[in-house]
């Protein structure tokens, strides 16, 4: 129930939002279920980003539904997609990983966030694969928040699962659904700030709605980056933010720090050609 009620939560704060607008009935909604899941007092937030990372917990109390893999029987194939390229770090032979995080984004976080601080959230230097006394630079930031220690430095075979839903998640569901719904209150402020604590960051205290309301998107930014929802919050809210003025702007339009520029194709998935091949009836999505 805890995992139905996390999702319903997730569909509820999206129908409030673009494309269909449903507005404060569906915060509300979002609220109450994702406050079902606060209240049942079965997942609570780990006390180590580390152990976001560590196999030996990943069906713990903040992992609320997860892709289950299993060593040398259905490994989890993420792992070198993290690599840095060749830089000799990973018992991985195939080092070819293409996914890291700007220096903008990372930069974008307070200078005494705990998430951007060596081996939290991000790495930008690790021990050489030949010689574990030797520090090789890295000359970028990797995430580090999904990075198996064991299988990277040794077994090559993952037993990490892939998160869907989070603890984490779910409070700044219920902190975002119910400032919607009645503005900022000492559970809003609570469910936030525990996000928050965590990082090391001071509590928020004292804001209008609609400053909480941004303080609480900057919260998802930062807590669930690489975890394949900001696109989701993105297409909802229709808003970006912005790693250089740290501010919320316009989705459609909103430039990244590393060049491309968001347009309305960016809203929808294309359809499948080969559904267009057989229905004539379709109209492929606009851009694609």
């Amino acid at each position: 129930m805890g995992i139905v009620k996390s999702l319903m939560a997730k569909v509820y704060l999206t129908m409030a939002g673009f494309p269909l607008n449903k507005g404060a009935a569906y915060y509300d909604l979002s609220a109450k279920a994702s406050q079902e899941v606060i209240n049942s007092g079965q997942y609570q937030l780990f006390p180590s980003y580390n152990d976001l990372h560590d196999p030996k917990k990943k069906n713990g109390s903040e992992n609320i539904f997860s892709i289950q893999y299993k060593t040398q029987v259905i490994p989890s194939n993420w792992q070198v997609a993290i690599i840095p390229y060749n830089k000799n770090i990973s018992a991985y032979s195939d080092e070819t990983g293409g996914i890291y995080a700007t220096k903008d984004f990372v930069e974008s976080y307070d200078s005494n966030d705990l998430r951007r601080k060596e081996k939290q959230f991000f790495f930008t230097k690790f021990t050489h694969e030949a010689d574990r006394s030797r520090e090789v630079e890295l000359g970028a930031y990797f995430i580090y928040k999904h990075f198996d220690y064991d299988a990277q430095t040794s077994t090559t075979n993952s037993d990490l699962n892939w998160s869907i839903i989070r603890y984490a998640d779910v409070l700044l569901l219920y902190a975002e659904a119910m400032n919607e719904v009645a503005g900022p209150s000492a559970n809003v402020y609570e469910a936030v700030n525990a996000i928050r604590k965590r990082a090391e960051l001071a509590p928020l205290a004292g804001l209008s709605k609609d400053q909480l309301r941004e303080a609480i998107w900057k919260e998802r930014w930062h807590e669930l980056c690489y975890e394949n929802i900001t696109w989701f919050d993105m297409v909802r809210l229709r808003k970006a933010f912005n790693v250089s003025t740290k501010k919320f702007e316009n989705y459609v339009g909103h430039k990244f720090s590393y060049g491309p520029v968001v347009t309305e194709r960016e809203l929808l998935f294309p359809k499948p050609t080969a559904e267009i091949r057989n229905n004539s009836k379709l109209i492929q999505n606009k851009g694609y």
